[in-house]
Formats: structure tokens, sequence, C-alpha cells
């Protein structure tokens, strides 16, 4: 009889374990249904800010202009990947003696099937446009830029070929990249004559972004809503 009750015991000690298994089993799944229903179509976008600094130092710094000009591509962003037709950037001249321009015919952008395409500026006034964008001295202004196709804007990437790369990745991994070129000019404002053009390249990674990130937990990232926002601005 001893030895019934010892089995009964092992069998219902079996059956808990695999019973509080199961559990945790669903729990855990349940988790990662979330976390893939969340990142599901969604991409970050990391642009690396310190390369393209470095070359502006690199080509400036012989002008004696490396801390007088600035382009910024913002922080990382987190949005739908079929949105991705535009991106946006900041120049600020410091200066007070040049004019900085950027001349988007001569600028481009090279996707993910390494082709490279020129740049368009986008402007409520003028639409697309491949006219050069230019920065007064002591002046800074924000411009969103798309690739040129003549008539309309077309997104930066094609959403299948990106969302292909970043869904394969493991989370906070980078996936692939873009390098984005531009073509800078400065022009002395008082001497017609003293021109310079300077190239400057940055890497743009994208991701599948961590749910940490959509949530914006942790530190890791804005709201998402709050980024979208941006983005669209």
């Amino acid at each position: 009889m001893a030895s019934f009750d010892f089995l009964i015991l092992i069998v219902y000690i079996t059956l808990m374990v695999y019973v509080l298994y199961r559990a945790r089993q669903s729990v855990l799944d349940e988790r990662v249904s979330r976390r893939e229903e969340a990142r599901a179509g969604k991409v970050m976008v990391v642009p690396q800010q310190d390369i393209l600094n470095a070359e502006l130092v690199r080509q400036l710094e012989p002008l004696n202009l490396s801390d007088r000009i600035q382009i910024d591509l913002g922080g990382s962003i987190i949005t739908e990947g079929d949105r991705l037709d535009r991106l946006s950037l900041s120049i600020q001249n410091r200066t007070s003696t040049y004019a900085v321009f950027i001349k988007w015919s001569e600028s481009t952008l090279t996707d993910l099937r390494s082709q490279s395409r020129s740049l368009a500026r986008i402007s409520p006034n003028e639409g697309l446009s491949q006219n050069i964008s230019m920065v007064p001295p002591q002046q800074q202004f924000r411009e969103s830029l798309t690739v040129w196709t003549g008539d309309r804007p077309l997104p930066l990437l094609e959403p299948v070929a990106l969302m292909s790369k970043v869904d394969k990745t493991p989370e906070g991994e980078k996936a692939c990249a873009i390098v984005l070129s531009l073509s800078v000019g400065l022009k002395a404002v008082s001497n017609s004559q003293a021109k310079h053009f300077i190239a400057v390249s940055c890497p743009i990674e994208f991701r599948a972004p961590s749910l940490d990130e959509i949530n914006g937990g942790g530190g890791k990232g804005a709201d998402l809503q709050a980024l979208l926002q941006a983005l669209n601005r």
C-alpha cells in the first residue's frame, strides 16, 4: 500500500510540474507574440552622425572651418517600413564670411541594391526640386529630402526589400545600411573667387527595434507616436 501511495505521489508531482511548465511556456509564447506584433512593419533608422562629423572635420580643418559648419541628420527614429519616403537634415552655418549651399543634383543616396540616385529637396512652395539650398552666414535651415524622380516623390527604399532584411535581424542588431552623400559648397560673401567644394557621406543603418525602444522604456527610446510625429514634421 505504501508503494502505491508513493507512486500516486510521483504521478501527482509529475503532473504538477508539467502543468506549471505549460503555464510558463504559454506566458513566454504570449510575450513573444506581443513582441513580434508590436515590431511588425517597424524599422529603426540610425544615422551614423559620428562618421558624418568626422568627415566634416577632416575636410574643413584645412580651411579653418571645422567647428563653423554643422550638418545634422538627427537621432534615431522608429517608423513604419512603408512610410520611409523622406529624410530631413539641418545645416548650421556659424561662419561670418561664407555662404554654404547644397547641390542636390550632385548629392546621392546609395540604396539597398547599391544603386545611386540623385537627391531632391521637398519644399511647400516649390514641391520637389533640385534647386540649390543656401544657408547665409550665421543662419541655419532644415530641409526634407528624397530621391529625384523629376515629377513626384518616391520612397527612399523599397518597403519589401527593407522589411525582408529587417525582419530577419535580431533585436538591436544592424540589418542593412544606405549611404547619403552630400555635395557641399562654400562661397565667400566678400570675394566671388573664393569657393570651396566638399563631399561628405553618412551611412544610415536600419534594424528591427526592440520592444523597449517601441514602448519608450528603460531610457532606450522615445514614445513611438512622438517619433513618428517628429519624422513627419
